[in-house]
């Protein structure tokens, strides 16, 4: 009987994957904060200390930022992104990729989140946020800040309104305070 059993329940078919997420079209604007899309994506040249950003306006720039050769290369890359996006494709006439990578970091930081892209007397601000995701177990130092598990190189990609001018990045907490 508990052969017969086994021999059922080994012999019976696997049950069908969770479909994946089907790509969302990409909006006609971006959200509140000015962005269309984002995706935990950075080049492996970003995978360094020091912090880095990169603006890719086009397949190119982003296929040899992704390493990839060939004819189809940009096609490629631009395809790839979107699906990271979540989105159905990038049009680069309309967008562009905006990535931020904090390098290696190690308790202070396992999370980078880009908050918003400001566009402003001609200059596009895209601010961001280090933070501490996941805090280590509690030691010996109570009163000590959140601080992360391990080391990581903690990064972001966005998709953006294209904008051909200048681009300044900004950490939140580095905002001057308001005057009243």
């Amino acid at each position: 009987m508990t052969a017969y059993l086994l021999t059922c329940v080994l012999l019976a078919p696997a049950p069908a994957p969770a479909p994946a997420p089907a790509p969302m079209g990409v909006p006609d604007a971006p959200g509140p904060d000015g962005v269309y899309a984002r995706c935990q994506w950075q080049p492996a040249a970003a995978l360094h200390v020091g912090e880095k950003h990169y603006v890719f306006r086009d397949g190119k720039a982003l296929a040899d930022a992704m390493k990839l050769k060939g004819d189809t290369a940009a096609e490629t890359a631009t395809a790839q992104l979107a699906q990271r996006l979540n989105v159905k494709a990038i049009d680069w006439k309309k967008h562009m990729l905006v990535t931020l990578a904090a390098g290696v970091k190690g308790a202070d930081a396992d999370r980078l989140t880009i908050t918003r892209a400001v566009l402003k007397d001609q200059t596009l601000t895209i601010y961001y946020t280090l933070r501490v995701d996941q805090a280590a177990p509690l030691g010996d130092k109570p009163m000590s800040p959140p601080a992360a598990t391990g080391f990581g190189c903690p990064a972001e990609t966005a998709l953006v309104p294209r904008f051909d001018g200048t681009i300044k990045v900004q950490r939140e907490e580095d905002t001057p305070p308001k005057k009243d």
